[in-house]
């Protein structure tokens, strides 16, 4: 027997009065200087850092990115679902000794660029994976006056302790935007790095993105995708049904299914 549910929303004229109230408060909401995620994409500068850095380093074969959360679930979105597989690429966002034992077995330090990303510079799975691999360089006879030859960093530009790091390393360091959470870091360096290293048209996601946020700002709210939405989830919710499940039947898109449980997971508490 088969499940039939029934997901277009039941919109009366008081739903969208009331709407308007809050489509007022979420402009409001995302026109705020501390929440920049929104506008990032305006930042042309980010999309150049990260350019430069790239023309740096393009001749390295093994991209591995260390990094947790919204540091690594997105970026790895990005590489499954849009890149070249003409790179290897290693994630690390896990400090199991047996996973990352075999993440850096088969991999010859000096073919590999190792891009270390956290915002507040000290998140404790990161600088496990510094030391580690650091460690591990040494050992490979990679020393620390080396290590802005194989390295970058992203972090935040204002505050933060590989930001310290880099000023006594030499290694460069790009921006993780002061006013963009880490789960929506995508579409900054934290992103844009291993996607120009997978092949993928950074100026074309961008252009993307910006298209859609065209069509989740019309101000028509019974022609607005984003509003529609919500409003089905909600009458889904009065329905009794308060699970929401994401399936992508693409295997590309399978790791967009990981990152969407943290979008939804930490913006919704």
């Amino acid at each position: 027997m088969g499940l039939s549910i029934d997901y277009s929303p039941q919109i009366t004229i008081e739903d969208l009065e009331l709407n308007k109230d809050d489509w007022s408060l979420f402009l409001k909401t995302i026109a705020r200087d501390d929440i920049g995620f929104f506008d990032v994409t305006k930042r042309s500068e980010l999309i150049s850092s990260s350019q430069a850095i790239f023309q740096r380093f393009k001749e390295k074969k093994t991209f591995v990115q260390i990094g947790i959360g919204g540091s690594s679930l997105g970026p790895e979105m990005l590489i499954s679902a849009l890149g070249d597989n003409k790179r290897k690429f290693e994630f690390i966002n896990n400090i199991d000794p047996d996973r990352l034992h075999d993440q850096l077995l088969n991999l010859n330090p000096l073919d590999c660029f190792f891009y270390f990303v956290s915002k507040s510079g000290s998140t404790a799975e990161m600088t496990a994976g510094f030391i580690i691999i650091t460690n591990w360089l040494k050992d490979s006879g990679i020393s620390q006056e080396q290590w802005s030859e194989h390295m970058a960093f992203a972090t935040d530009p204002v505050k933060s302790q590989l930001l310290e790091l880099a000023s006594t390393t030499g290694v460069a360091c790009l921006e993780v935007p002061s006013n963009v959470g880490g789960r929506f870091s995508v579409l900054s360096p934290v992103g844009f790095l291993p996607a120009l290293f997978a092949g993928i048209d950074i100026d074309a996601l961008v252009a993307g993105a910006e298209e859609i946020k065209t069509r989740i700002l019309n101000s028509d709210l019974k022609e607005n995708e984003l509003n529609t939405l919500a409003n089905s989830l909600m009458d889904q919710l009065t329905k009794g049904k308060n699970q929401t499940i994401l399936m992508p039947y693409s295997s590309k898109l399978r790791d967009l299914s990981f990152w969407f449980v943290q979008l939804w997971a930490e913006s919704l508490g």
